[in-house]
């Protein structure tokens, strides 16, 4: 992965396994910069919390500061639970989506 993929601001891949998985997040988190927001979307299961997991593990071993703020149409997250036990700061969004609840967002994004 290179930083070309940033520049188009959205692109999709389709990973084979949980390994696969693993070593995006490793490599997304070598690109990143401050300030920018990574927002992942895919059906149940499709390793959006494995990715983002990692990312931010390569993050904070990197000395990093990490936010994460989880989302769904539930109310209880599974995903905020495990994230929070990996010790991330983590805030939610559940009972709607990102833009029916951009008040939420911000406000979360504020508190972390």
């Amino acid at each position: 992965m290179t930083e070309q993929y940033l520049s188009h601001g959205h692109f999709s891949l389709w990973l084979a396994d949980e390994a696969a998985t693993l070593a995006v997040g490793h490599q997304l988190a070598g690109i990143l910069r401050p300030g920018l927001t990574v927002f992942l979307e895919g059906q149940l299961g499709a390793g959006k919390t494995t990715s983002v997991a990692a990312l931010a593990e390569h993050l904070r071993a990197a000395g990093r500061t990490v936010g994460l703020i989880t989302n769904d149409q539930g109310r209880e997250l599974v995903d905020t639970a495990m994230l929070r036990s990996k010790g991330f700061a983590t805030e939610e969004i559940p009972g709607g989506c990102f833009c029916c609840r951009f008040n939420s967002l911000v406000d979360a994004a504020g508190k972390l």
